[in-house]
């Protein structure tokens, strides 16, 4: 069968490419988007013969067994949270605020630093959140406040037997 390579433009924006139309096409009609092979792009492609089609299939097994073993072999142990205390600052709002819930549900004993003790971050972290939260009144600008935080902090800890 013959055919005749002839230089379209796609649309004004791209540049021309080489396509390959089939010859019993009368030249003068339309011609259906589905009839354009687009020439320069299957010249890239290699052939599908057998070796490739098999070398193939191996590399996709080789890469997914690779990747299951990864995932599988990752350590999921977590550190034991028993009797561990954390000290956040910055829990008025944001994610001081969310990290101080998260790690009081966890079980850690959780010292939350506000900017305003009693203002209404303090409060909803108080609300929700079970005994091992306590809130602290703690400007990190000030060293007044951040002695008082930490002497607070130890007192917890040495009551509870963590010192």
């Amino acid at each position: 069968m013959h055919s005749d390579v002839l230089s379209l433009s796609v649309n004004e924006c791209q540049p021309v490419q080489r396509v390959r139309l089939e010859s019993n096409l009368p030249s003068k009609e339309k011609i259906p988007v589905s009839w354009v092979i687009v020439d320069d792009f299957l010249k890239y492609l290699p052939t599908p013969t057998l070796p490739y089609l098999v070398t193939l299939i191996w590399q996709v097994f080789i890469t997914l067994t690779c990747l299951s073993t990864v995932i599988i072999t990752t350590p999921t142990k977590k550190l034991p949270v028993k009797d561990k205390a954390v000290l956040i600052t910055g829990c008025d709002r944001g994610i001081g605020h969310v990290l101080a819930k998260q790690l009081d549900r966890k079980g850690f004993y959780v010292f939350a630093g506000c900017l305003k003790n009693r203002g209404q971050g303090s409060k909803d972290l108080v609300d929700g959140s079970s005994s091992r939260l306590q809130t602290l009144q703690l400007d990190v600008s000030k060293l007044t406040q951040v002695k008082s935080a930490l002497h607070t902090v130890e007192q917890q800890l040495h009551s509870k037997g963590n010192i």
